[in-house]
């Protein structure tokens, strides 16, 4: 290795902490709110009929899992309501 490689790779290690503190820190995501459930609720209502059914969900989807839980009147399919009761139930991010 060179003398001026040696010198180069000193120098960042030097700087990179007074660097990284400098850069802004990037504020926590705020939880979804009214308007962010109702956007996901109609991206997932692909035939847009006004519920998501299983069939809508892509196939890893958490709310797979959940289905049957959150389907409250059992009727196969999800309303805003229920929909909604899931996204208040997710941890916020932090």
């Amino acid at each position: 290795m060179s003398l001026r490689t040696l010198r180069i790779t000193a120098g960042l290690i030097v700087c990179l902490p007074v660097i990284a503190t400098a850069l802004p820190t990037v504020p926590p995501l705020d939880p979804p709110t009214g308007a962010d459930t109702l956007a996901t609720f109609a991206q997932l209502d692909r035939n847009q009929d006004g519920y998501v059914d299983k069939t809508e969900l892509p196939q890893n989807h958490e709310l797979h899992q959940r289905f049957a839980q959150l389907d409250k009147n059992s009727d196969g399919k999800l309303s805003n309501d229920e929909f909604a009761r899931f996204r208040d139930e997710q941890p916020q991010l932090q």
